[in-house]
């Protein structure tokens, strides 16, 4: 054992193999996007929820003025806005939608859960609904299974929806499903620029720990 990897070893105080390594290593980058996640809770980077297309009236005004006041108001106050409109359109699945994401980023992930499933019984095929319960479900480590079948569907379906395989990989990291794991971070950072600083955060930590090879 050479000198940089005892120093490795000794920075995290325990003596890993190389497949431990790498399970810190997908832990690092699966913190670094769950933390990337929870910043949009904050009030000033909320995001606008889409707006269904096409629709015109009654409930796209209502699901406006929802938007508008979790810009202003944030999401915890934002939910009753979003109440009233799965109130007048109940069987639209763009307000409960709205409301399970403005539950989200209240962090009331229990609610938020909730609401999706409803969403998934009201439009089965919506995967964005289905990849928002695994996200959520991938954060408690007594639902990693059911969140690994859930974002499978989804990147089964829509192999382009990065946010799901990132997800997927961090539910893999948390069962120890090592290669698994590298495989949905492989197939990110091969197809999806935006996620090219992951490639600077794997080689940093590949060099740290004494793996050049791997780091170039």
């Amino acid at each position: 054992m050479n000198n940089q990897e005892v120093g490795f070893y000794n920075f995290y105080e325990k003596k890993c193999t190389f497949v431990m390594l790498l399970l810190i290593l997908i832990c690092f980058v699966c913190s670094a996007a769950t933390a990337v996640a929870q910043s949009q809770v904050d009030q000033h980077s909320v995001p606008i929820l889409k707006l269904p297309e096409g629709e015109k009236g009654e409930m796209s005004e209502c699901l406006r003025k929802a938007h508008i006041a979790l810009r202003k108001n944030g999401p915890t106050k934002a939910v009753e806005d979003f109440k009233v409109c799965t109130k007048k359109f109940p069987q639209s699945p763009f307000t409960f939608f709205g409301l399970a994401m403005t539950y989200f980023m209240a962090q009331k992930l229990d609610k938020a859960a909730d609401q999706f499933k409803h969403v998934l019984k009201l439009d089965p095929d919506n995967q964005d609904a289905r990849a928002m319960l695994g996200k959520i479900y991938s954060l408690d480590k007594n639902k990693l299974a059911l969140a690994e079948d859930l974002l499978k569907e989804v990147v089964r379906k829509n192999p382009h929806h990065f946010d799901a395989r990132i997800d997927l990989a961090r539910a893999y990291a948390r069962q120890k499903k090592i290669k698994k794991a590298l495989t949905q971070f492989g197939i990110v950072l091969s197809m999806e620029k935006r996620f090219a600083r992951y490639h600077l955060e794997l080689g940093s930590l590949f060099m740290a720990g004494g793996a050049l090879p791997q780091a170039k």
